[in-house]
């Protein structure tokens, strides 16, 4: 699991590395990498599970503060992070899709709920992408569609994820590394039409 997070960010968070790493695998749901943490470095100490009860942020479901038994608090969690949840931004991020544009017999704009289900779970997974990345590799990947008609353009749902592959993770990594794509696609003309490029 990749974790960037800065020193800054850890302040403002009001959270250690520990404490942080704790609360992201437990919002992903990577325990295994947690696991691996703690038998690199040692376990979480008591003190600082006892304030992040004390945040809110974890609870134990017994009186045990083993790792099965911890449970994350994902709003306050999204809200420390100063991230938006989901609900709320699904509908902008839906509204991207062309209305009334098919691919394969199926409109591309499906079950917004739908949607809604598979980004939790993308977002939970890929917890490095933000909205602002998502909304922007998504407006990438349609604006590329739309130079060539929107020939193969994916099912909103099926961007997110299809088969354990997912498109808009591919489109992500392309925003965080800055990668521009062309603005049109190059058309290079064979020996039937010369060697100029359209």
């Amino acid at each position: 699991m990749k974790i960037d997070v800065t020193t800054e960010e850890l302040i403002e968070y009001g959270l250690d590395i520990d404490q942080y790493i704790l609360c992201m695998c437990l919002y992903s749901g990577e325990t295994t990498t947690l696991i691996n943490y703690y038998g690199s470095f040692g376990p979480i100490g008591i003190h600082k599970l006892e304030y992040l009860i004390e945040r809110k942020l974890i609870r134990s479901v017994s009186n045990s503060f083993s790792l099965s038994n911890l449970r994350l608090n994902e709003e306050i969690f999204l809200q420390i992070l100063k991230r938006e949840p989901i609900a709320k931004w699904i509908s902008e991020w839906y509204d991207i899709w062309p209305k009334g544009v098919k691919s394969g017999g199926y409109y591309v704009r499906t079950d917004e709920k739908g949607c809604q289900a598979k980004m939790i779970k993308f977002m939970k997974r890929n917890p490095l992408f933000t909205k602002e990345i998502i909304l922007e590799g998504t407006r990438r990947y349609i604006y590329q569609k739309s130079l060539g008609g929107y020939d193969y353009i994916m099912l909103a749902p099926n961007f997110i994820e299809k088969d354990g592959v997912s498109m808009l993770a591919g489109e992500c990594e392309n925003v965080l590394n800055e990668v521009i794509p062309n603005n049109r696609p190059k058309i290079v003309q064979g020996s039937l039409f010369g060697d100029r490029e359209l």
